[in-house]
């Protein structure tokens, strides 16, 4: 069996399909994986690094606002198109899987051009526009949140399963872990994430109130993005440890034990696995202000604390001083969002995967 998958951009619509790709290896090694995506975003690094064979497709966003811009970009589309077609040809896989960004949207319309059957991944309650674009021809949507069914013409095909997170191979130890990641085995270890691709207004908060972690006695290790590390590489110190992308990020929720980051999809379902206590800081800054709303429902379950970005600089000090300082908080946190967590859900996606292309097959037999 040949998958192709096509999403990416973003972490959050990469590591979802990573994880089902792993799925799909571990029910059958000699399954063939193929990523498509862009040459210059995080897919083009991370895929390869994973051993799976990448694809490049140069390919745009679509302007929202700008009349002259979206007139040229349908241009571009169409060409795109085409060599999308070409590619998925000579891929020639047995079913196309997708997982959003703008990326996945014409290397999977040209895989059902050609009579590829369609798998659809979407991480967020409002699904985005390579979902709505593309869920008429899908033969499976798989939704994190049941409030996404409100926007699913498609619903016949539609299936509440999670968001599919990365796990190690073997669950490891805590001890294990931070032996793995060089990390001192007495501390408690805080996790400030802004994204994959990192946050430059997150990254002013944090570095705003550095000493305040390093007065508190953990070892912080402080994930910047690549864009900002070499602005932020110097505050570096003995127990604040800044890095600009974080590879092994499976070993690192089980190492650390606090964790300040954006409110992603993704990110959340993760934490969920892991049962990490969190403080939320949701950008304002992406499609239907998401995050918020992700961040909110957490927070009513008493699974999460949420501060806005506007209001970090004031009071994520105090609330991060509370949580170290708050065992009961902490193990409220931990226990009330791991109820949020979907662990066999990369699972499910690639046991649908195998039974599209046994169905396939078998019309040809």
């Amino acid at each position: 069996m040949k998958v192709l998958f096509s999403g990416g951009g973003t972490g959050g619509h990469l590591f979802p399909a990573l994880a089902v790709a792993g799925e799909l290896k571990q029910m059958n090694a000699d399954t063939e994986i193929v990523f498509i995506g862009t040459p210059h975003r995080i897919e083009s690094t991370i895929v390869p690094a994973k051993g799976y064979k990448f694809e490049p497709l140069m390919s745009s966003g679509m302007p929202r606002k700008n009349v002259v811009k979206l007139f040229l970009y349908f241009f571009e589309f169409a060409f795109t198109l085409i060599k999308a077609r070409k590619l998925v040809k000579r891929i020639a896989p047995d079913v196309a899987v997708g997982s959003g960004g703008y990326v996945s949207v014409t290397p999977l319309l040209a895989a059902r051009w050609l009579g590829v059957p369609l798998v659809l991944l979407e991480q967020n309650s409002v699904p985005g526009l390579a979902t709505k674009l593309l869920q008429r021809y899908a033969e499976k949507i798989h939704l994190n949140y049941e409030d996404s069914l409100q926007y699913i013409s498609n619903r016949k095909n539609a299936v509440i399963t999670g968001n599919p997170v990365r796990k190690s191979a073997r669950r490891i130890t805590k001890q294990e872990a931070r032996e793995k990641l060089r990390l001192p085995a007495e501390k408690t270890v805080l996790l400030i994430l802004g994204g994959s691709l990192g946050s430059a207004s997150m990254n002013k908060k944090i570095v705003g109130i550095k000493t305040v972690f390093e007065k508190s006695g953990v070892y912080t290790i402080w994930q910047t993005g690549k864009s900002d590390f070499e602005t932020y590489k110097a505050s570096a110190s003995e127990s604040f440890e800044v890095r600009p992308f974080i590879d092994e990020m499976d070993v690192m929720y089980i190492a650390a034990d606090l964790v300040i980051c954006r409110a992603g999809a993704t990110t959340i379902s993760e934490l969920a696995y892991y049962g990490l206590p969190v403080i939320l800081i949701p950008s304002p800054n992406v499609a239907n202000d998401h995050q918020t709303g992700n961040a909110i429902s957490l927070q009513k379950k008493n699974a999460a604390i949420m501060i806005r970005e506007s209001d970090a600089g004031k009071h994520l000090a105090d609330e991060f001083k509370k949580l170290l300082t708050d065992a009961d908080l902490r193990n409220a946190l931990s226990t009330n969002i791991q109820k949020f967590s979907r662990p066999e859900a990369a699972r499910v996606v690639a046991e649908s995967v195998v039974s599209l292309f046994t169905n396939r097959r078998s019309q040809y037999v």
